[in-house]
């Protein structure tokens, strides 16, 4: 008796010939095991074990493709992308999601579904830890900077997201519940420098905030390393992106360089006290942890 988990079968023998065209339609994308009757329809199927490794039963007169659940998902992506990336098609679809969005009722559903949605707790939980699960991975910041670089060397994105962001930021509420959700994301990411430099302070007993989140009168918040409130100082430990010797100028070392000097702008005529320590010299064997805070 087989089975696929869902339906069970019996071997049976085909008429003459019936193999030799089964092989022929496969073209070598697998190996025609034998034929078998399903037990339900009593109809004659396939036994094939393609080349990914899954084993399927096929009704004759069917495409002799894998049915497995990973292989039709990823020939389902194929196909999407195909027709996804024509410029017809994207026009197309263009026009009828801006037809749809102008309809009130419309509008009104999307905002009670997802009022509805972000409403529960752990709809909002779920997607925090996917969050900062995808972020704690190095190669997918990377590529999230590589999207964002690209996308910002658009001037009609610039000029869109730039509007986008002054009307959300006017909401200081706003701007200090996404620095929290930067801060997790920080967190999890459990930076080599930044622990180092924590199991230092614990072992001078020196009280620490990890990833303090600072607020500007503007409304433009950072995220900053470190603050000692036994000293009212904040602390960034700055690691190859901001630059220095022997590091090559790009796209990112220079925009970290830029956010580095509004920082430092700022914290100066604030009279907020700001140290920058270098990931390098914090690796090195005569780095003193008090002489570099100042206490």
């Amino acid at each position: 008796m087989l089975t696929d988990g869902k339906h069970k079968y019996v071997e049976c023998t085909p008429k003459s010939g019936t193999g030799n065209i089964a092989k022929e339609r496969l073209r070598g994308k697998g190996e025609l095991i034998g034929f078998c009757k399903r037990i339900t329809n009593n109809e004659i199927y396939y036994r094939i074990l393609f080349n990914c490794g899954h084993e399927c039963f096929i009704r004759t007169g069917k495409n002799l493709e894998c049915t497995n659940k990973e292989c039709l998902s990823k020939r389902m992506s194929e196909k999407r992308r195909v027709i996804f990336n024509t410029a017809e098609y994207r026009v197309k679809m263009s026009k009828i999601s801006k037809e749809v969005q102008s309809r009130p009722e419309v509008k009104e559903k999307h905002r009670k579904f997802f009022a509805e949605y972000w409403g529960k707790e752990e709809n909002r939980k779920a997607n925090s830890e996917k969050k900062i699960a995808y972020f704690s991975n190095p190669e997918n910041r990377r590529a999230q900077a590589q999207r964002t670089a690209k996308y910002f060397n658009d001037e009609t994105h610039r000029k869109n997201t730039s509007e986008t962001v002054k009307r959300l930021y006017k909401d200081r509420g706003y701007k200090q519940k996404y620095l929290e959700s930067r801060v997790k994301i920080e967190q999890a990411r459990r930076n080599a420098d930044e622990m180092s430099f924590m199991q230092m302070l614990n072992e001078l007993n020196i009280e620490y905030v990890w990833q303090a989140p600072l607020l500007t009168d503007s409304g433009k918040g950072y995220v900053l390393d470190f603050y000692l409130p036994c000293i009212n100082l904040y602390v960034n430990i700055d690691g190859s992106v901001h630059g220095g010797d022997n590091i090559k100028e790009n796209m990112i070392v220079s925009l970290t360089q830029e956010k580095d000097r509004q920082l430092d702008e700022y914290c100066r005529k604030h009279n907020i006290n700001l140290c920058h320590i270098k990931a390098s010299d914090l690796r090195s064997l005569g780095f003193n942890v008090k002489e570099a805070i100042g206490i």
